[in-house]
């Protein structure tokens, strides 16, 4: 009987040491479906690194990014350049006709033109510029945009050349795109005014389509 009571007084004695050790050490992890911490704010730094957003892309909803194609205004040597007639005569005169010089973006890749080109009258193999450069007929500007293999096109109008005005042969047009220093030539061998002071046609802006 001794012997149990000492027992009982040893095990009493044992708990007692577990229950303070327990009240010493920190709360334990919680148990699944009890109380847990707060999540960590989310970062603001995009992925990847850096301080904002890359160049070239906006960011959309849902955090994907989408990339801003820009595209360069057509070079000389981005265009086939090449002459259509229109049927008929230009404003109801039979010294006047239309015709159109036809841009097309050979690059592989999408361009844009917006505005005049420059065109005038070359003869001779140095291709010699003959009389004044077409004048610009007043119009709207739109901006074209050619993709891979499109077409735009400007119109020209060309009054025949009189007596008076000592004509002479000429092989073609020279034609300066919008924007550009270099030029490009299409062969239409005619007649033109040789007198520098004088215009032998009109030109009206760049529009979409052939």
């Amino acid at each position: 009987m001794r012997n149990v009571k000492r027992t009982m007084v040893v095990l009493t004695g044992l708990a007692g040491l577990m229950m303070s050790a327990a009240a010493c050490a920190g709360p334990g992890p919680t148990a699944a479906g009890g109380p847990s911490a707060p999540a960590p704010a989310p970062s603001t730094a995009p992925p990847g690194g850096g301080t904002g957003a890359g160049a070239g892309t906006k960011t959309g909803g849902g955090g994907h990014s989408t990339t801003t194609t820009t595209v360069a205004e057509c070079r000389t040597n981005d265009l086939e350049v090449s002459l259509a007639a229109v049927p008929g005569i230009y404003g109801g005169s039979a010294l006047r006709h239309a015709e159109r010089l036809i841009f097309t973006n050979v690059s592989g890749r999408s361009c844009f033109e917006q505005g005049y080109p420059g065109v005038s009258f070359v003869a001779g193999d140095n291709g010699t510029q003959v009389g004044r450069g077409f004048i610009r007929d007043s119009a709207t500007t739109p901006r074209v945009t050619l993709k891979a293999g499109g077409q735009a096109h400007a119109t020209i109008v060309v009054t025949d050349a009189p007596n008076a005005c000592r004509p002479v042969q000429v092989r073609g047009f020279r034609v300066i795109p919008p924007d550009q220093s270099t030029s490009a030539f299409v062969r239409q061998p005619q007649d033109a005014c040789r007198d520098t002071g004088q215009s032998d046609g009109h030109v009206e802006p760049i529009t979409p389509g052939a």
